[in-house]
C-alpha cells in the first residue's frame, strides 16, 4: 500500500516535470491551466494517504498504545502487590523486633537480677566469713588476755619477790605475796 502511493506521486512529480507548462517557463503550480488536474491529484493524494494512514498506521501505533496501557497496568498491579507484600513483611519484622528486644530485655532483668542475687550471696558469705574470723580472732584475744592476766599476777609475785630480796629482807611466802597482791 506504501510502495503505490509512493509510485503515485512518483508519478505525479514525472508527469508535471514533462508538461508543457514546465517547457514554457514558470512555474507550473502557478499556471491556473493546470488546477484542475492539481487539484484532483491533491485530492488522490489526500485519499490515498488518509486510507493509509487510518487503515495501516493508525491501527498499529492503536495497538502498541493498547500494548502498552496493559504492560502499565500490569506492572502497576505487580507493584501495588509487592508494596502491600513488602508492608506486610515490614510489619511483621517490626513485630519480630518488638519481640526480640523484649525478649532481650527480660534476658537482661534476669541476668540483672541473678547478678544481684549472686553479689548479695557473695557478701553475705564474706560478711559471714568475716563474723567469724572476728570471732575466732576476739577469742584468741580473750585467752591471750586470760593468759597475760594469769601470768600478770605472776609476775607481779615474782616481781615482788625480786623486789623484797633486792631490798635486804627475806624471801615472802607464797600466802604473803598473794595477800600483797590482793591489796
Amino acid at each position: 500500500m506504501i510502495i503505490r502511493g509512493a509510485n503515485i506521486l512518483a508519478f505525479m512529480a514525472v508527469s508535471l516535470i514533462a508538461s508543457p507548462a514546465w517547457a514554457e517557463g514558470g512555474l507550473p503550480q502557478l499556471n491556473h491551466n493546470t488546477y484542475p488536474s492539481q487539484i484532483f491529484w491533491l485530492a488522490v493524494s489526500f485519499v490515498l494517504l488518509y486510507i493509509i494512514v487510518s487503515r495501516i498506521a493508525l491501527p498499529r501505533i492503536s495497538q502498541i498504545l493498547q500494548r502498552r496501557m496493559r504492560n502499565i497496568d500490569a506492572d502497576y498491579s505487580a507493584a501495588r502487590k509487592y508494596r502491600r507484600e513488602v508492608e506486610t513483611l515490614v510489619g511483621e519484622m517490626e513485630e519480630i523486633l518488638a519481640q526480640g528486644r523484649g525478649e532481650t530485655q527480660e534476658l537482661l532483668r534476669n541476668k540483672h537480677q541473678a547478678l544481684q542475687a549472686s553479689i548479695s550471696d557473695q557478701q553475705t558469705q564474706a560478711q559471714q566469713e568475716i563474723a567469724a574470723e572476728i570471732g575466732e580472732q576476739e577469742q584468741a584475744i580473750d585467752e591471750a588476755k586470760n593468759d597475760a592476766l594469769a601470768k600478770v599476777d605472776e609476775m607481779a609475785t615474782e616481781l615482788i619477790e625480786k623486789c623484797v630480796v633486792l631490798a635486804g629482807g627475806k624471801k615472802p611466802t607464797k600466802t604473803a605475796l598473794k595477800s600483797a597482791l590482793k591489796a
